[in-house]
């Protein structure tokens, strides 16, 4: 019974500090601009396309987030990470500086979808 009372306070403390922290306004609707990096991965000798969406604003936005867009697998059609614009514009809109990368290339072997994905896939 006394654990329950040294504790209490602690749980209490503990998930409110665990609790999401609202930085930015749900509200408010930033203007976005979008830019484009390619990076060259020398060890796989391959480019890596990187879009970068950011509000357009005069000024820095405080405690501002970053959200690093992973979209998955798009069996190696390429531009994946330009597709899903409207969910990444969204997102900068709110105040987010959001990171969307293309992992697979056109020219990339497709992932293997037969025998155990485990082991096979481990390589991609």
């Amino acid at each position: 019974m006394k654990y329950k009372i040294v504790f209490s306070p602690f749980l209490i403390l503990l998930l409110y500090n665990c609790a999401p922290k609202k930085n930015f306004s749900a509200d408010h609707n930033y203007e976005t601009k979008l830019d484009t990096l390619t990076f060259f991965d020398q060890s796989r000798n391959r480019k890596i396309p990187v879009a970068f969406y950011s509000p357009k604003t005069d000024q820095p936005l405080p405690k501002q987030q970053v959200v690093i867009f992973s979209h998955g697998y798009g069996a190696n059609k390429g531009g994946d990470y330009l597709i899903y614009s409207y969910l990444t514009q969204k997102l900068a809109s709110k105040g987010y500086f959001t990171v969307s990368i293309q992992h697979e290339l056109p020219t990339d072997e497709l992932i293997p979808t037969e025998g155990k994905i485990q082991t096979v896939r481990m390589p991609f």
